[in-house]
């Protein structure tokens, strides 16, 4: 009779996990939240998270990268040099050129106005200006600048005249000058993206050449920056 109520005992027991225990059914069921999200959380590493991480690497550093140089701030100069990616350079110039139509995101662009404006004269002078020299007065419903006047140049000895040109850019033809706080006509805007004339910062003697700034960091000093992509 004790060896039937021995053997009563221990099926009890082991019907309960064994008194103390955790059931197995009961540690598969807290799992099984984990193992329902685990191949979703392998799916979004191995097509997500990888090829983006592969991508980021590629982006920031390529060892091959050079940035060609040329003689002439348009895409139609010819090479003069080559600067690796990352290379430290000096900021010699900057120049303008007119984008037509082209996705200006990652460009460091300047405004140029065609203005009119009256003489002392009467006469009527005609040309293009900086934004910079312009104080906008009137501009249309979306925004488009109508007229505005020159701003005057700060100094004791500046210059009280703002030189026009006959192109959008500073190296363009002088075809008037007009004095400080003269009222301009705001005919036409040219948005341009900015190039920089270059050279490598760790070679004075090295051949200087011109960038489009899409290619190029400048630092807060303006004179110089760096190589940011070939």
């Amino acid at each position: 009779m004790g060896q039937e109520n021995e053997t009563v005992s221990q099926l009890e027991e082991s019907a309960s996990g064994g008194g103390s225990g955790q059931r197995p059914g009961s540690r598969r069921r807290k799992l099984a939240p984990y193992l329902l999200i685990a191949p979703a959380f392998i799916y979004l590493a191995l097509f997500f998270a990888y090829p983006m991480f592969q991508g980021l690497i590629l982006a920031i550093y390529d060892d091959e990268a050079v940035l060609p140089i040329i003689d002439q701030p348009t895409i139609d100069g010819s090479e003069v040099g080559r600067l690796p990616q990352g290379a430290a350079i000096e900021i010699l110039g900057r120049q303008g050129n007119l984008i037509d139509g082209e996705d200006t995101t990652d460009l460091l662009t300047e405004l140029w106005f065609s203005v009119s404006v009256d003489q002392p004269d009467g006469s009527t002078a005609q040309g293009w200006v900086s934004e910079a020299r312009v104080r906008v007065r009137e501009e249309a419903d979306d925004g488009t600048p109508l007229a505005g006047t020159v701003r005057p140049r700060l100094g004791e000895n500046a210059d009280p005249f703002t030189e026009l040109r006959a192109d959008p850019n500073e190296r363009a033809e002088v075809v008037a000058q007009v004095e400080e706080r003269a009222v301009t006509q705001i005919d036409e805007v040219a948005v341009l993206e900015v190039w920089f004339l270059v050279r490598d910062a760790e070679d004075s003697t090295a051949d200087q050449g011109w960038a489009p700034s899409r290619f190029v960091q400048v630092f807060d000093d303006e004179v110089s920056g760096r190589v940011d992509r070939g």
